[in-house]
C-alpha cells in the first residue's frame, strides 16, 4: 500500500473490450473506486482535469509514435 502496510486482496481473470480491442486482464477486488492499471494505458495518450467532475480522455497513440 502507499503507506507501507501490508493488505490482502482477491484476483480475478477476465476480458474487458477496451479502445475497440479486446484484452485479457488481471483484476483485484478492493473497495472503492474502480481504478486501471498502467498496463492498460500502454500506448496510449492520457489527459485528465483534476477539479471535481473533470473529464479523462483516452486515446490511442499511432504507431511510431514515442516519448
Amino acid at each position: 500500500m502507499a503507506n507501507n502496510e501490508l493488505d490482502t486482496f482477491s484476483a480475478f481473470q477476465g476480458i474487458v473490450f477496451w479502445l475497440g480491442q479486446r484484452r485479457a486482464v488481471r483484476s483485484i477486488g478492493s473497495e472503492g473506486a474502480p481504478l486501471i492499471g498502467a498496463a492498460l494505458l500502454w500506448r496510449s495518450l492520457l489527459t485528465a482535469k483534476m477539479t471535481d467532475n473533470g473529464t479523462v480522455s483516452i486515446w490511442w497513440l499511432p504507431t511510431g509514435v514515442s516519448g
